[in-house]
């Protein structure tokens, strides 16, 4: 069983190149900006020619800077309501009191508060940087954006102003404009953390992963303890399939925190990517450890232990998941799968059949137990599998194909022939289906529907190699359209190169052409590639004895009829050429054509002839 763990069935979304870059996005702006009743950045203000407040406003602000520090909020608003309405032309009043409504979660009276200051100064940087975050917040992102540019004109070295509108300029995706900024910064202050930092977010929302790298491991050398940093780089490294440079990220900033299971799961993912699973599996086991009630975790680590082959650890871990999710599709399908390879086939079907009774639309339940019922020689369970899935889904023309194979293992060729008919007409596209109907119709002697099928099949599919040289094969044996029938059988053998089945049939084409030397040459290499196989055996006999090499052609009659004793035809073609009667032989063998073959993969089990 191949259960193989990969980064679509143990990373959070199954995250490729394009999955990680949107993890990467998620971690937010390149430099958040404050959430509506957030704290923002206080500034002392300085009113104009330095006034003074007025006497009664100085008071009501004493009162309210008190009520503040008492956490009496209600107070402290009350009294700067007071004080502003006994100096209504104080932009710092109102700043002041703009700063607390945020903070109370009030930001559109804090805003018309900011917007009275700015009119009152229109040059005042904080009020203008005040409502640039706020705006920046609510989605009025122009007027953020206007508001920071302007501050940029009076004072165009502000850190934080820079940070600020190149955020919102990466936002908009206006990504030369923000690089600019952020290279300013780095201009200005070489050591820059969140410089470093913001410029290496950038380069990854814009795809350049190495320059992101580049920035972000600058960041993580100036500041080690940079959790947010780390977690940046490694999701780049891994981008960038530097998986080991991933890990050491990862590493680093579980030893910064040690209950981000978040991290511990990337790490893990990492881990499985770099084919370390029982690394993998001991990040999952503390993950576990931390939060004992995330099923995702269990299942992932079920996965692990599947792909390990560690089949009854696997089993507990899913059987803990439905447990708690007991509607959980996904996670019977892969218990059901599970059990299939320990060949608990009862215990399969018991979840299949579970899995029904929750969504009996789930195609793969229907199919998977009519597989099992065939697999285990109970056809009639099988045949009722299969027409209860067509019933749900009467287009699918794989379900036609896998029943049509139940009924031809049961030797109901005119049943067969009627359900693959059935399928062609449900799905013209499938070509299995066109070729079972021709493998079919050739056991009941119907010879136009085997040529017409077999054609229809490699019209729906140039490249089906098992009705290229089925065609072709019958083409040489009826000695019609012989040149044709070649060039079918070497289209069979450009897919299929070493089939010996295919080699046969070309050695017999040239047989009938005539061309004994060509003919000889592969029907001697086929069997090499088949070593007990009565009618590659037989041929090799026809062509030895038309060369007139009569005790070669006896020898491979003689084996031919050691592996098929029933083959009366051979036995009286024996006779004819003078060898007298055959002698009786064991069988142990016939010419293997698929039938009876287990339905784990119908175009295994196609017949070949």
């Amino acid at each position: 069983m191949n259960l193989r763990v990969s980064s679509r069935t143990i990373g959070p979304c199954g995250f490729g190149r394009v999955g990680l870059f949107a993890v990467l996005l998620s971690l937010g702006p390149i430099l958040p900006l404050p959430a509506t009743g957030a704290s923002i950045q206080e500034e002392t203000l300085v009113e104009p020619a330095a006034r003074s407040l007025e006497s009664a406003a100085a008071y009501h602000y004493i009162r309210a800077y008190q009520a503040e520090i008492l956490g009496d909020f209600d107070g402290a608003l009350a009294a700067y309501d007071e004080a502003v309405a006994a100096d209504p032309e104080s932009a710092f009043l109102r700043m002041q009191h703009a700063q607390l409504l945020l903070r109370r979660g009030r930001p559109q009276e804090a805003v018309r508060l900011a917007e009275e200051a700015l009119r009152i100064v229109p040059g005042h940087v904080p009020a203008m940087l005040f409502l640039g975050q706020v705006y920046g917040s609510t989605k009025r992102t122009d007027e953020a954006i206007d508001l920071y540019r302007r501050i940029l004109k009076i004072d165009p070295k502000r850190e934080e102003v820079l940070f600020y509108l190149g955020s919102l300029l990466a936002s908009k995706k206006e990504y030369a404009a923000a690089l600019d900024l952020f290279r300013k910064v780095i201009e200005l202050n070489p050591q820059s953390i969140m410089g470093h930092h913001s410029l290496g977010r950038l380069y990854a929302e814009m795809g350049l992963f190495e320059d992101a790298a580049r920035h972000l491991d600058e960041t993580v050398r100036l500041k080690p303890n940079y959790e947010a940093a780390r977690v940046s780089l490694g999701l780049t490294y891994e981008i960038l399939e530097r998986f080991a440079d991933a890990e050491k990220q990862y590493k680093a900033a579980i030893e910064i925190n040690p209950h981000n299971n978040e991290i511990r799961e990337r790490l893990a993912q990492v881990y499985v990517r770099q084919k370390s699973l029982g690394a993998a599996l001991e990040q999952l086991q503390q993950m576990a450890g931390f939060d004992p009630d995330n099923l995702d975790v269990h299942y992932k680590m079920g996965l692990i232990y599947a792909d390990q082959k560690e089949y009854d650890n696997a089993v507990s871990q899913f059987r803990l998941v439905l447990a708690g999710r007991p509607d959980d599709v996904r996670t019977r399908t892969v218990l059901a799968a599970i059990l299939e390879e320990m060949n608990d086939n009862d215990g399969a079907l018991a979840e299949y059949k579970e899995i029904l009774v929750r969504n009996p639309g789930e195609y793969n339940a229907w199919v998977r137990t009519g597989m099992i019922h065939s697999r285990t020689s109970r056809p009639k369970e099988a045949e009722a599998a299969f027409r209860g899935a067509i019933e749900k889904f009467p287009k699918k023309g794989d379900l036609y194909l896998y029943l049509g194979l139940v009924q031809m293992q049961e030797k109901q060729t005119a049943a067969a022939i009627e359900t693959f008919t059935r399928g062609t007409e449900a799905d013209d596209k499938n070509a299995d289906l066109f070729f079972q109907l021709g493998a079919a119709c050739e056991k009941e002697g119907r010879a136009e529907c085997v040529v017409r099928s077999m054609e229809t099949a490699i019209r729906v599919n140039p490249k089906h190699a098992d009705a290229l040289n089925f065609l072709g094969y019958t083409l040489a044996e009826r000695g019609e359209r012989l040149d044709e029938a070649l060039d079918l059988i070497r289209r069979a053998l450009a897919e299929k190169p070493d089939n010996g089945y295919y080699v046969d049939s070309l050695g017999w084409a040239y047989f009938q052409k005539g061309m004994l030397e060509e003919a000889l040459a592969e029907l001697k290499r086929a069997a090499e590639l088949v070593r007990e196989d009565p009618v590659i055996r037989e041929h090799l006999g026809d062509v030895y004895l038309r060369k007139g090499m009569r005790e070669e052609a006896r020898g491979e009659w003689m084996r031919s009829l050691g592996l098929d004793p029933k083959n009366e035809k051979l036995r009286n073609k024996f006779r004819e050429a003078g060898f007298g009667d055959p002698p009786s032989a064991s069988p142990n063998g016939s010419r293997s054509s698929g039938e009876g073959s287990s339905l784990v993969s119908p175009v295994d089990a196609m017949v070949l002839r």
